[in-house]
């Protein structure tokens, strides 16, 4: 029998943090860096934590949100983006004469 404390390997225990962030390039597009033409309008990524079993981060995977979305999701979303542009549209002042 030996006395050697060895450390518990670490695995991922449990998902921390999942974030999502929705954006709406409007009228500016991202453009693709291989073929210079424009991108949709509407990007999504995502980026989840995955936590060993002492809560540290052991992972961080993250990407694009597209591939894991159905259509109904994507039209949620995009319906979503919209309302916020047209609520954005309005904190522009008017122009002045």
């Amino acid at each position: 029998m030996t006395d050697f404390n060895q450390e518990a390997p670490k695995v991922p225990t449990e998902v921390g943090r999942v974030k999502i962030i929705l954006e709406d390039y409007g009228a500016h597009p991202l453009l693709d860096p291989v073929t210079g033409l424009p991108l949709s309008r509407y990007q999504g990524t995502f980026e989840i934590q995955l936590l060993d079993q002492s809560g540290e981060v052991l992972k961080v995977r993250n990407g694009d949100l597209a591939p894991y979305l159905t259509a109904t999701q994507k039209t949620a979303i995009k319906n979503l983006q919209d309302a916020f542009r047209v609520k954005a549209e309005k904190l522009i002042p008017p122009p002045t004469p």
